[in-house]
């Protein structure tokens, strides 16, 4: 799979960056499951936890077909550490990684939160968006961490799981739990 950032403007008001995702031969069943899942679990996330999905298209390039999505570009790779956050910025990719979970979506690539959660660009002093990308690995996924789906029970949600850490039954929470540094707060 291919993956571009690109500028983007049309007659329906869609202008500045975008991730275009060229998918051909094997690639393809890759691309359509991860457009399946943001077009049905991820559909309310979009945006907020997840790159809004401007489009998907089919084609050919050099005489070869090839399927595209064309979503949100969510900035670059975050480059720090993630245990070296803030305490309020881990909190926020906790809740979005929470988020995914309550929409029945475990993520399965996030072994390197870094290149699973673009930034943005920011002005100085601002905190980041958080956007989780690249579902070309998910699963659906009923958690058994996550009760409610609204952000205040998620933080309840979260309270309890940080008490019962080492015995939750979500290994990918517990990884990022983990991952954030929240283990050894």
């Amino acid at each position: 799979m291919r993956v571009y950032q690109v500028e983007v403007s049309d007659d329906l008001g869609l202008s500045g960056r975008a991730v275009c995702k060229i998918a051909s031969d094997v690639c393809i069943q890759s691309l359509r499951h991860e457009v399946n899942i943001y077009q049905t679990k991820l559909k309310t996330l979009q945006g907020t936890v997840v790159p809004k999905v401007y489009g998907i298209y089919t084609g050919r390039v050099d005489g070869e077909r090839v399927h595209v999505l064309l979503e949100e570009y969510c900035g670059p790779p975050s480059d720090g550490v993630p245990g070296t956050l803030s305490r309020s910025i881990r909190m926020d990719i906790l809740i979005a990684a929470f988020k995914l979970h309550a929409a029945g979506v475990m993520h399965n690539d996030i072994v390197y939160l870094s290149r699973s959660i673009p930034f943005g660009d920011l002005p100085t002093g601002a905190s980041p968006d958080i956007r989780f990308v690249g579902f070309d690995k998910a699963t659906i996924h009923e958690c058994p961490m996550v009760e409610k789906a609204t952000e205040n029970d998620i933080k309840t949600d979260i309270q309890k799981f940080g008490d019962d850490c080492l015995l939750s039954k979500c290994r990918e929470l517990r990884i990022i739990w983990s991952c954030l540094g929240f283990d050894i707060e």
